[in-house]
């Protein structure tokens, strides 16, 4: 596939999951019509050390992704899907009082 058959879309990174990928924006490009699932498939491919941390985070509910400022909890989960120019964003938990 062509970079002109791809749509590109921003993930950002906060909190101790951007230091563990030592980043805090990264760009990927995804076939038109991909979902969340996806772009985390490629986002491990070029950040590998996010893949257990990411995967246990939000299978246990700790991770909230958002896209386009709504949480994917409240759409299609990691069936999510995407266009170009979407921005992802992986939140990790805050704690304080």
């Amino acid at each position: 596939m062509s970079s002109e058959e791809k749509m590109r879309v921003t993930v950002k990174l906060f909190g101790g999951i951007g230091n563990l990928a030592g980043i805090s924006t990264a760009s990927v490009l995804l076939h038109p019509h991909a979902v969340v699932s996806e772009a985390l498939k490629e986002l491990y491919q070029s950040h590998p050390a996010l893949q257990e941390k990411l995967e246990t985070g939000i299978a246990r509910g700790y991770v909230n992704i958002i896209v386009n400022g709504r949480n994917v909890r409240f759409l299609s989960g990691l069936e999510t899907s995407l266009s170009e120019g979407d921005r992802i964003a992986f939140l990790p938990p805050i704690g304080g009082g």
